[in-house]
């Protein structure tokens, strides 16, 4: 019980006692297809949407940045938490022991995915919109960041939002400012379009979570 409460981090023990051993599987199953549930260490899960503790270190945030502005319509609940979910889920299949563990708040998360790719996300509710920091450092990683982040935006978009969500895509230049995704692309905006990001977005619509997951 403590360590939901501190780190929101789920036995398989404990689930079968909430549950009463009834369908344990299923219902794990069904909250990892629905992206409510990631697979943690040592047989135990994450839920994100029972993160409590709030990031307050935005102005710290260093790297080249990405928005995903929802401000159009609006940013519901469960999206970052999804999000969170899969980047968990993904970086669990690639390392299965995590190199560094991942840093997790209610509105913020620092992933290590491999060695050289490694990321933070930030929800701004507020701003209607989610944000992806890249270190400055490692700019080939930036176009795989932004390609892997995108693809599960549309993941979960098709998957529990029955495609109704929203987004424009500001990129970050060298020189600070922030530009449009169609305008980005027609200059080959630095770092972002070392490769071309655009052919690297997963298939998302009518794909298993599992395959989904692989192609990343």
């Amino acid at each position: 019980l403590k360590l939901m409460k501190d780190n929101s981090i789920v036995s398989e023990d404990f689930l079968e006692y909430v549950w009463e051993h009834d369908q344990v599987a299923f219902f794990v199953d069904f909250m990892q297809r629905t992206m409510l549930l990631s697979p943690w260490k040592d047989d135990k899960y994450l839920v994100p949407s029972l993160l409590n503790s709030m990031f307050s270190g935005q102005g710290s945030l260093r790297g080249f940045k990405c928005i995903f502005d929802f401000s159009s319509s609006f940013l519901p609940i469960g999206v970052f938490q999804r999000l969170i979910c899969l980047c968990v889920a993904s970086a669990y299949i690639d390392n299965k022991e995590y190199s560094r563990e991942p840093t997790l708040y209610a509105n913020f998360a620092e992933i290590e995915f491999k060695p050289g790719l490694v990321f933070r996300l930030l929800e701004e509710k507020e701003l209607e919109r989610i944000s992806l920091f890249v270190d400055n450092n490692n700019p080939k990683s930036a176009a795989k960041a932004y390609s892997m982040v995108m693809s599960m935006l549309r993941k979960l978009n098709y998957d529990a939002f029955g495609a109704g969500l929203r987004w424009d895509v500001l990129l970050q230049t060298s020189s600070g400012d922030l530009v449009r995704y169609a305008e980005a692309k027609d200059e080959k905006i630095f770092p972002w379009f070392e490769n071309d990001i655009q052919e690297n977005l997963v298939g998302a619509q009518n794909v298993d979570l599992g395959s989904f997951l692989d192609s990343l």
